[in-house]
């Protein structure tokens, strides 16, 4: 849905959007962490990572910053990948859709997340 809003974001709320996500995600708490309380938190890192790309392109002075969050966010989703032991938990998770019908295999392909795939 934060994709939808990408045309009225602001450089300035852009930055400041970047600098709460950068918390959340350096917070070592399971209260606090931004996918613990996420059905998926796999897809929700995919669309986050998309997210970050668009953001990018759209503010090229914030580049630096995204690439930084999403190595990060890339890190955190092979430790999760890696965590699981359940390979059909994890296949579930990977036909996942999220609300625009694409599922977790889509988008890592669409995005070249040759990590996750």
């Amino acid at each position: 849905m934060t994709k939808t809003l990408l045309p009225i974001f602001t450089f300035n709320g852009a930055k400041s959007f970047l600098q709460v996500l950068q918390n959340k995600i350096d917070d070592v708490s399971l209260e606090n962490n931004l996918f613990s309380h996420s059905g998926n938190p796999l897809l929700c890192m995919c669309l986050l990572l998309e997210f970050l790309r668009l953001l990018s392109q759209k503010f090229f002075s914030l580049n630096n910053f995204c690439r930084l969050l999403n190595e990060r966010i890339m890190t955190m989703a092979t430790l999760y990948i890696d965590a699981v032991d359940d390979e059909e938990f994890l296949t579930m998770m990977t036909l996942e859709k999220d609300f625009s019908g694409r599922d977790l295999l889509k988008i890592a392909v669409q995005l070249e997340l040759l990590e996750l795939i």
